[in-house]
């Protein structure tokens, strides 16, 4: 399974990963958020690396793999033995599941609730989304793209915690 699971589906999925987050949700958006959460804007290393090295680098891969694809083998006391068609096809729909699951399950959700407009609410962020700040909140609302006020230190309100920072809840 290693063979099928830890090449095709991954290499697939990032390369889906980098589309998404430059082109639909949007790099300016994205770095937008990172300032926001970290104080910095990604430099155009970052920027440059998301949007076309990675995504270029990674298809690449995907191609040379699919080019030198060979079949799965195991060697059985010095036999090299092909696993039976029916246990490579197991293989390769084992890898399948993560990239088909979930235009699958879009595509389900999109005929069952109502088409285009199940599209259209999906793609906007729920309203409590945003900084935690009242005042960041009122700004970022205003223009998702205005860098906002860096906060060096953020104080909570009381009774307000960071439950990620919580050492009892860890594993």
């Amino acid at each position: 399974m290693d063979q099928y699971v830890g090449g095709f589906a991954l290499l697939a999925i990032g390369v889906l990963e980098t589309v998404v987050i430059c082109y639909v949700y949007g790099l300016n958006r994205f770095s937008s958020d990172l300032e926001l959460m970290f104080g910095v804007r990604p430099s155009i290393f970052w920027r440059a690396t998301w949007c076309f090295i990675a995504p270029v680098m990674l298809v690449v891969i995907l191609i040379m793999n699919s080019v030198f694809y060979k079949e799965v083998t195991y060697n059985l006391n010095g036999v090299i033995i092909s696993y039976p068609d029916w246990a490579t096809a197991i293989g390769w729909i084992v890898a399948m599941l993560p990239i088909v699951a979930v235009p699958v399950y879009m595509l389900i959700q999109f005929c069952s609730l109502g088409g285009i407009q199940v599209l259209k609410d999906t793609t906007k962020p729920v309203g409590d989304w945003g900084p935690a700040d009242p005042a960041a909140r009122r700004e970022y609302g205003k223009n998702p793209f205005v860098a906002l006020p860096v906060y060096k230190k953020f104080e909570m309100d009381e009774g307000h915690r960071n439950h990620a920072y919580d050492l009892d809840d860890r594993v």
